[in-house]
């Protein structure tokens, strides 16, 4: 896990590329693709889905992002659930193409993350380092797979998601 940045050090501001607040009921801000999640919606500022599934994710296909090498994804998130999560780790997968038999998603353009503990809200930052593939169409947020006695019960909620660039070429 790579330290949060000094933003003092920064030769420029850092330079929000693509945010989405779900701030309006009912917008899920093009992350219309879910899986292993039902329910999802927009409901008080946070986007909620309940865990139906072994390997959930949310997904979008609506982007064309310069993929730049100090780019940084960002998200505000907490699983709801009434024990201690069972798995932490989940994963965010990028790709440029639909290519492929997992439609561009593949192992080599995933990055893991850490989720927080049961409850507790926390940003998460993910450096995909995905400078190589020049623009990215689509992400996907996969979440820890859930304990079977969670499934149909607990719930991701996510405040907002962002891609920054932290401007640290120079």
């Amino acid at each position: 896990i790579i330290p949060e940045p000094d933003r003092a050090a920064c030769a420029e501001p850092v330079e929000t590329v693509h945010e989405w607040t779900f701030n309006t009921g009912g917008d899920k801000g093009a992350w219309t693709e879910a899986s292993g999640l039902k329910d999802v919606v927009v409901q008080g500022g946070v986007l909620r889905g309940i865990f139906s599934g072994r390997d959930p994710f949310i997904s979008t296909s609506a982007l064309n992002l310069a993929a730049r090498p100090w780019n940084m994804f960002q998200a505000k998130l907490r699983i709801v659930q009434d024990e201690p999560l069972t798995q932490r780790g989940g994963e965010l997968f990028y790709a440029n193409s639909d290519a492929g038999p997992f439609g561009g998603y593949s192992q080599a353009k995933a990055v893991p993350w850490a989720a927080p503990e049961s409850n507790a809200w926390k940003v998460i930052d993910i450096y995909p380092f995905w400078n190589n593939e020049r623009q990215i169409t689509k992400l996907r947020l996969d979440f820890p797979a859930p304990a079977e006695s969670q499934l149909n019960k607990a719930a991701v909620e996510i405040d907002w998601i962002r891609i920054v660039d932290l401007k640290l070429e120079t």
